[in-house]
């Protein structure tokens, strides 16, 4: 039962277009925290989503006066499915004392853009992705991933 409302939980907020009392990551924090692209390169394109997996890079820093901990999130939301307003596909809490940075890392691979067919067959989906990496508040930095041709990943056992 468990395993159900957790998994009902992440459909709902997949596709809900309200707007939350409190997003995903939100806390007391008496600190404050930037978050920047490690590098400057933000669009990807990949040709086999089987074997081509990218790696985004963020640098935090906690530019306040005290330690802190904040938790950034990773979502992609593909632009061929209308249903489908963000997907989050990692987070990482970082604890950081003050002027202290660390960079993160977000790793999308076929597990990360794939889809189920109505046999239960799972592939990878071809088109542009939207990529947001922020710490659920006030801070969204913007990506892109194009993924090339569709690939039979797994198929529905029998």
């Amino acid at each position: 039962k468990c395993e159900r409302s957790f998994h009902s939980a992440v459909q709902f907020s997949k596709y809900y277009k309200g707007t939350p009392l409190w997003p995903f990551g939100y806390g007391l924090s008496y600190t404050t925290f930037s978050l920047k692209w490690s590098n400057s390169k933000t669009e990807f394109s990949v040709s086999n989503i089987n074997r081509d997996a990218i790696t985004l890079t963020v640098n935090v820093t906690n530019i306040g006066r005290i330690a802190g901990d904040e938790v950034v999130q990773a979502y992609f939301k593909p632009d061929n499915d209308p249903l489908i307003i963000k997907q989050l596909f990692g987070f990482q809490r970082v604890h950081l004392e003050p002027g202290q940075s660390q960079v993160i890392r977000f790793v999308m691979d076929y597990r990360t853009v794939c889809t189920a067919d109505k046999n239960g067959d799972i592939y990878s989906v071809p088109g542009h992705y939207g990529i947001i990496v922020t710490n659920g508040v006030d801070q969204h930095l913007k990506g892109s991933l194009y993924v090339e041709g569709q690939k039979l990943l797994v198929e529905k056992f029998n």
